[in-house]
């Protein structure tokens, strides 16, 4: 069992969230106070659908001098970020039924029915605009701009536009003087449907000096909290399950069959917690990836598997910074989690998606 002391210790919470988008906006690229942008070709993890998250912080290529995020709001935890604060998703464009009506043998008149409504009788060799005008013509409450009727001599097509756009329509029906009359689907009518992919955002701070282009590129980084801690300490145990074979009773080799997660226990008296974005995240709902944190991405690779975050300790002695280092948790899943408020405790149990932490230091 391993024991970190949490004195001068700083524990983050991070979500999985990485990845970047590509800036799209060809006739105003992006400029200095912008707080708007308009998205294309997002790559966020393997997430499906591909949704910025509201919270979500991103660097911006070819900002030279990221705006100050005032050390008072974040206790100068966090770098200098831009905080999605608001999101547009796009939308898969509607289609306009089309019917076909199609004369066969008819040499006199037809008339066609559309909502329980009749046309006055139509010369079988009707311009379209003819045909056109007994539809509108109809007592239904649609006009000129609800339909539009392609075609000649008894072989026309029917659109339906306006408020009779984007939606199905009923086959209309018809009946003819002479001949026969045949109405049949050119095109079903499908109303618009919302897509996953996030087509714009609104952020804060807007964009600081520097030179943009239309393709800027945005990286995104995880969702986090901070948790200064005044006491306590972070234990971790790393399992070994080692298997000893024998040879005619001597030992003869070792082998490791299987692995073993890592336990991880957290027992801190914390002095303030605090958010890159400037929400009221708590470590209850980082854990748990709801309330303020609902839109917080799991750190596993694998979407399907329970929600996890990483768990990472910055230790930063101020009498000696040549010895700080970063301990990372990767995939920790809390099992118990207690948090007095009276006391100003949190006490995490749980398990991590590894054998053994990620250590670095970058004085080493």
């Amino acid at each position: 069992m391993a024991r970190i002391e949490l004195k001068y210790c700083t524990i983050r919470m991070k979500d999985g969230l990485q990845g970047s988008a590509l800036v799209n906006q060809p006739t105003t690229p992006p400029a200095i106070g912008d707080t708007t942008l308009t998205l294309d070709s997002i790559a966020l993890n393997s997430l499906t659908p591909e949704k910025v998250p509201v919270g979500a912080t991103f660097t911006i290529a070819g900002e030279s001098s990221p705006p100050v995020v005032p050390p008072d709001a974040l206790h100068n935890t966090f770098p200098q970020v831009h905080t999605v604060t608001g999101r547009t998703q796009g939308a898969d464009a509607g289609t306009n039924a089309k019917q076909n009506v199609v004369l066969t043998s008819c040499t006199t008149t037809f008339t066609l029915t559309f909502g329980g409504n009749t046309t006055t009788a139509i010369a079988h060799d009707a311009a379209s605009a003819d045909v056109k005008a007994a539809i509108v013509a109809l007592d239904d409450g649609y006009g000129t701009s609800d339909f539009n009727v392609t075609g000649s001599a008894g072989s026309y097509v029917v659109e339906f536009t306006g408020r009779l756009g984007d939606q199905p329509i009923p086959l209309m029906t018809g009946a003819a003087d002479t001949g026969s009359i045949a109405i049949t689907n050119n095109t079903l009518g499908l109303a618009p449907t919302p897509t996953s992919t996030t087509v714009s955002i609104t952020f804060t701070p807007p964009l600081g000096q520097g030179s943009y282009a239309d393709d800027a590129v945005l990286t995104f980084g995880p969702q986090q909290i901070a948790i200064k801690v005044g006491d306590g300490n972070l234990t971790y145990t790393e399992h070994r399950d080692y298997t000893y074979l024998l040879d005619r009773g001597w030992l003869d080799t070792v082998r490791e069959p299987k692995d073993v997660p890592m336990d991880v226990k957290v027992d801190c008296v914390y002095e303030h917690i605090v958010s890159a974005t400037g929400e009221h995240v708590c470590p209850m709902e980082a854990l748990k990836g709801t309330g303020a944190a609902s839109e917080w991405v799991s750190s596993s690779p694998d979407q399907c598997e329970p929600y996890c975050i990483d768990l990472q300790v910055d230790y930063e002695p101020p009498c000696a910074p040549s010895q700080s280092e970063t301990t990372v948790f990767p995939q920790f899943r809390a099992e118990t989690r207690e948090v007095n408020y009276n006391a100003a405790t949190v006490v995490l149990t749980g398990k991590c998606k590894a054998r053994e932490p990620v250590v670095t230091r970058p004085n080493a």
